[in-house]
């Protein structure tokens, strides 16, 4: 059984590519639900470190929701725009959390823009194909990474899940309520 994180506490986060080599790290991020299917946090004042080609850092002020779900292949962030909401879906393995306490996935370079419409666009396929061959995915990886688009595009037209007006609210509604610990 997966060891629950603290409502409140503060973590990293860690992306990797499916050679194992680390590429974004996101420090500060708080902890807004964990339970034992899912665990909700809050980007507000992250500092994210993207060691792609040359080491950036950078600080995000805006706030955003960012949903794990065990054993999904995908993580999704929600903004808020003006009173409407914005996700970005990216394609990944499942999460896993390490004996300390940081949040680990490999990130498998597709993404799912959703606009406040419901309508989404698929991004960076080009990047996926050639990392598909500079990594040599399996073919189990693939059906996984395919099978899990499938699944997201039915919860966005089906509006389920974090896409689900009432379920994000509830966390917008949390998140209002602890946002002065951000400051």
């Amino acid at each position: 059984m997966e060891r629950l994180l603290k409502p409140g506490s503060f973590v990293v986060v860690n992306a990797y590519k499916h050679n194992g080599q680390i590429y974004r790290i996101w420090n500060n991020v708080m902890v807004l639900e964990h339970t034992e299917d899912h665990l909700v946090l809050v980007n507000q004042n992250v500092l994210i470190t993207n060691l792609k080609n040359k080491e950036t850092t950078r600080l995000v002020k805006q706030p955003a929701l960012w949903q794990f779900i065990k054993g999904q292949w995908s993580n999704i962030i929600c903004r808020k725009k003006n009173n409407n909401f914005i996700y970005y879906a990216n394609i990944a393995s499942p999460y896993y959390i390490n004996k300390d306490n940081v949040i680990n996935y490999i990130d498998y370079d597709l993404d799912l823009t959703v606009n406040s419409n419901g309508k989404y666009k698929m991004l960076d396929l080009n990047e996926f194909k050639s990392n598909f061959f500079k990594y040599g995915y399996s073919k189990k990886i693939i059906e996984n990474i395919w099978d899990e688009i499938t699944v997201l595009e039915e919860e966005v037209l089906k509006k389920q899940n974090f896409f689900k007006y009432s379920n994000i609210k509830k966390y917008w509604d949390m998140y209002e309520k602890i946002k002065h610990k951000f400051n």
